[in-house]
């Protein structure tokens, strides 16, 4: 049992990376102490056996990887998820609420398409998906 609670769910937390600059982040939810798998539709790249999935769970505490060109650090009391870059810098930070599920990140300057599009007219940015 991890003992990492989400939306009254108990998950997994895997981290695995895909390439030197991309990182898998996913949240299991467990049925019976077992992680439901992704469902496979085409929409992200298969996960192989050169990139092993870490798995983080609550008694580890708080846990630092080296993945590609990435560190990343988690703090399982906040559900913080934070990525640096080569140069140290904060490259991304994820918070997931564990009450609802809500998943927050920086977007920066930058527009943020959604939907597989792109182009200023699709700029999720402000916008909130269920």
């Amino acid at each position: 049992m991890s003992g990492l609670q989400v939306a009254g769910h108990e998950v997994d937390i895997r981290v695995a990376a895909v390439s030197a600059h991309t990182v898998r982040l996913t949240l299991h939810p467990l049925v019976d102490g077992k992680p439901i798998p992704v469902p496979t539709d085409g929409s992200l790249v298969e996960q192989t056996q050169d990139a092993p999935a870490n798995t983080l769970r609550a008694n580890f505490g708080e846990r630092s990887l080296e993945l590609g060109s990435l560190k990343f650090a988690f703090r399982p009391d906040l559900l913080a998820f934070v990525f640096h870059d080569a140069g140290g810098r904060v490259a991304q930070r994820l918070t997931v609420d564990s009450k609802t599920a809500a998943v927050s990140f920086r977007v920066g300057e930058s527009p943020l398409p959604g939907l597989r599009e792109s182009g200023p007219q699709f700029d999720r940015r402000g916008t909130s998906e269920r």
